[in-house]
């Protein structure tokens, strides 16, 4: 794939011995060793190599504060080869305070994996795929790792995660005003889903709205009630509620409404009879009763409902500061492609959005697909040359 970004300094020549104290940066040490959980501290990865380009890989850099720090909350960042960190030895676990001559573009990533797995590093779910492809483009790509299993922890993570990038992307070289988000599967519904929300869940984290350049969706579930293509008895979307939404996000309706990004846009979407009581009983500021067997514990329900303050206020969304955006589906999508198409219409109305659908591949190998990775490339270098 023909790279689109700026062209690449000349090559160092690979560092031999550790660099001397006053090349480091002591803030960036400080930070990745006392934030760092006990016996997890990051970790050079070996060098990789990409179509002939080497790139390398920074490991478990914790995010969250050490206080309150979750072993998922933890981030990889991929270095291109125009960044000197290609040419550390594998034992450090911190950066030169030097960067390349100019600050690089900076991906985001979200893995996917039903809300309940997956993982930052798994290839299975996509996220090594897509940040070593954009990576040897020039790009420093961040997959981020989140705790599984329970909303909205999943996005508070990955929301606290992209204020890290903000806080010190541009120490690691990266520039803080070309920062892109993305996300696979559950990870689209996640990025989506903070960027509508941005007061509830970015905002916090001190990120301005202006702050993302970009959103980029692939395959991605932006209604909790029915996102798959209905049949008869709509038996798929039950069956992909009560497998993968019901154990996240519990039976607490008016939580899953106002937890789809797709419904938030645009009301009027079918999500189904359990949506529309849902909707209803919003608009008259019932509350639904929760059963909290296999879902949420009920503070955070409430905590979040708190947050909402949907039936006094209205839900605070983000439609006059959306960043463009990219929507992805592919051929054989296990039905969801119905979703993505409903949620680009609903996103063009408030941006610029553009609808891809990637031919022979499936929902996993969307991640690895070529085509992918080169509209991706092509999204963020329109938005890094306007």
């Amino acid at each position: 794939m023909e790279s689109h970004l700026p062209p690449p300094p000349p090559a160092k020549e690979k560092a031999s011995s550790m660099p001397s104290p006053s090349a480091l940066d002591s803030t960036l040490i400080k930070l990745l060793q006392l934030a760092a959980n006990p016996g997890s501290n990051p970790k050079w990865d070996t060098i990789t190599i990409v179509n002939d380009t080497p790139i390398r890989r920074l490991m478990n850099v914790p995010y969250s504060p050490p206080i309150s720090a979750d072993p998922m909350q933890k981030l990889d960042i991929y270095f291109p080869p125009t960044h000197p960190a290609v040419n550390l030895p594998s034992n450090l676990t911190f950066l030169p305070t030097h960067s390349p001559p100019n600050p690089l573009p900076v991906l985001v990533h979200i893995h996917g994996g039903g809300w309940a797995r997956g993982g930052k590093a798994t290839w299975a779910h996509g996220a090594p795929s897509i940040c070593k492809a954009l990576c040897a483009q020039g790009v420093i790509a961040i997959s981020v790792g989140y705790r599984l299993g329970t909303y909205p922890h999943f996005v508070d993570d990955a929301a606290m995660a992209v204020g890290w990038v903000r806080e010190n992307i541009a120490s690691l070289g990266g520039d803080v005003n070309n920062v892109y988000l993305s996300g696979h599967s559950a990870g689209a519904h996640i990025a989506s889903l903070m960027t509508v929300r941005h007061e509830r869940f970015l905002k916090p984290h001190n990120v301005p709205p202006s702050f993302i350049k970009g959103l980029m969706l692939i395959s991605g579930v932006y209604n909790l009630f029915a996102p798959l293509s209905k049949a008869l008895l709509d038996v798929k979307n039950k069956g992909f509620v009560l497998l993968y939404v019901l154990p996240s996000f519990g039976l607490d309706r008016t939580l899953r409404r106002e937890a789809s990004p797709l419904i938030l846009l645009e009301p009027d979407t079918d999500v189904g009879l359990a949506g529309k009581v849902a909707m209803a009983a919003g608009a008259k500021g019932w509350s639904v009763p929760s059963l909290q067997s296999w879902s949420a514990d009920p503070a955070e329900v409430e905590k979040e409902r708190g947050l909402n303050k949907y039936a006094a206020e209205g839900l605070t969304l983000n439609q006059t500061e959306l960043p463009p955006c990219l929507v992805f589906n592919c051929q054989f999508d296990v039905g969801l492609q119905s979703d993505g198409e409903k949620m680009s219409k609903a996103l063009s109305k408030y941006t610029e959005c553009r609808y891809v659908y990637v031919e022979k591949a499936d929902h996993g190998s969307v991640c690895w697909t070529a085509k992918t990775h080169k509209e991706m490339v092509d999204f963020m270098f329109k938005i890094y040359k306007s």
